[in-house]
């Protein structure tokens, strides 16, 4: 017994250790996190869930089974971690609660952003909900401020059903709230870093006017999109998701921007 707890503390002293001085060198040298799918004690859903998950989420699906738990167990940190609080009589099960935890698990996958603040609860609503911000119905928001993320349950679950609209309110509302973090000023984590350096390379790309005509012009984003720069990356990140195929063959380079921002890893599928 005393030899197993001297193996345990030696271990993970190591880790912290590996963790404290080769995983920063690591992310300079490859600029993604070293230890973003381990975990010494992975939280994984029940059988029931699983099969629950994989019926909902084609990413969760696709992942080969290690990846899955990586899922998962980030599914679970995300319902420790944040209040999912009903409003106008809604009440939502915990498969319900899931599908939104896999919704910010689906878009932070290959980062590792434990430290995430910008948002410490999410609201959820029946419908379009009345917001005083513009007095007007809302499906789904990030406010600062008030650090949530409201969605309209009937929205964002239409953008789980329907895959191929390039219209995923999760996806949308998400990105939102992980640009504002990884925009301040004292944001530490390299996930952050990297996604804002990403973030700021399009913002010079959409600045060559024949480039933003180009994309303008192509009628492939919606309308809503050009709205303001915040609103163009949390739309593209729905069609990255959604119509990853088509956004690298209409525009390589931004596809590309955004597997790097994300630190997507296609090696992660099975499929």
């Amino acid at each position: 017994m005393e030899y197993i707890f001297i193996v345990f503390v030696s271990s993970s002293l190591s880790l912290i250790l590996f963790r404290a001085y080769i995983e920063p060198i690591f992310l300079m040298v490859f600029k993604r996190p070293l230890f973003n799918h381990f975990s010494l004690f992975p939280k994984l859903l029940s059988k029931n869930d699983k099969l629950f998950l994989e019926s909902e989420i084609i990413f969760y699906k696709r992942l080969k089974p290690k990846f899955q738990k990586s899922f998962e167990n980030k599914i679970t940190h995300f319902l420790k971690r944040y209040p999912i609080i009903e409003r106008e009589n809604l009440t939502l099960s915990h498969q319900q609660k899931i599908l939104i935890a896999a919704s910010y698990t689906e878009l932070t996958f290959g980062m590792n952003v434990k430290h995430q603040n910008s948002f410490t609860k999410v609201i959820v609503y029946p419908k379009a909900y009345y917001s005083h911000i513009n007095d007007d119905f809302h499906k789904g928001e990030f406010n600062s401020i008030q650090k949530t993320v409201v969605f309209s349950w009937e929205d964002f679950y239409l953008g789980i059903k329907i895959s191929n609209d390039n219209i995923n309110l999760g996806i949308h509302e998400f990105t939102h709230a992980i640009l504002h973090q990884a925009t301040k000023p004292r944001t530490s984590t390299f996930d952050y870093v990297l996604f804002e350096d990403e973030h700021r390379k399009i913002q010079k790309m959409l600045k060559k006017d024949n480039y933003f005509h180009q994309i303008k012009n192509s009628g492939f984003f919606r309308e809503y999109a050009f709205v303001n720069s915040k609103e163009f990356i949390s739309v593209i990140m729905e069609y990255f998701f959604e119509n990853p195929k088509s956004l690298r063959t209409k525009f390589p380079d931004l596809y590309e921007r955004l597997k790097t921002m994300l630190n997507y890893d296609e090696n992660c599928f099975s499929y």
